[in-house]
């Protein structure tokens, strides 16, 4: 009889750095203030890398790193403006976005706008209710 887990050798791994990632983002939303807005920052600058090496083109992929750091940087911002001054900076890896793609344009701007709103949104829950409400 063959082991269950031989079906996924990349198992092991997989697990070790969920856990290390979990305790990276538990020790972030403990510290709070900047580590965490760094952190949430790199994450969606990391998604939004990641959506647009996704959608874009391969001749495309080199705008990819330019959009993930305007997405971090608007999110960073987010967490030191007011809220008033947030509007346009996560709306504009959106339309950056949409500007540099050949293709996909909406699927696109629709999502990077989403993900960078869910940044906001992360950091100012963490400001406002605290570390137990966020836990």
């Amino acid at each position: 009889m063959a082991d269950p887990l031989s079906r996924f050798p990349d198992l092991a791994p997989r697990v070790a750095s969920a856990v290390v990632m979990a305790l990276v983002g538990l020790a972030a939303i403990w510290a709070g203030g900047l580590w965490f807005v760094a952190l949430v920052s790199l994450a969606v600058g990391v998604m939004i890398w990641e959506l647009h090496r996704m959608l874009a083109p391969a001749e495309q992929a080199r705008h990819a790193l330019p959009m993930a750091l305007v997405a971090a940087l608007a999110v960073c911002l987010s967490g030191i403006l007011p809220t008033g001054a947030v509007l346009p900076l996560a709306l504009a890896p959106g339309f950056v976005g949409i500007s540099i793609l050949p293709v996909n344009r909406r699927i696109f701007g629709g999502y990077a706008v989403l993900v960078v709103l869910a940044g906001f949104g992360v950091i100012h829950m963490r400001a406002d209710f605290g570390l137990i409400w966020m836990l």
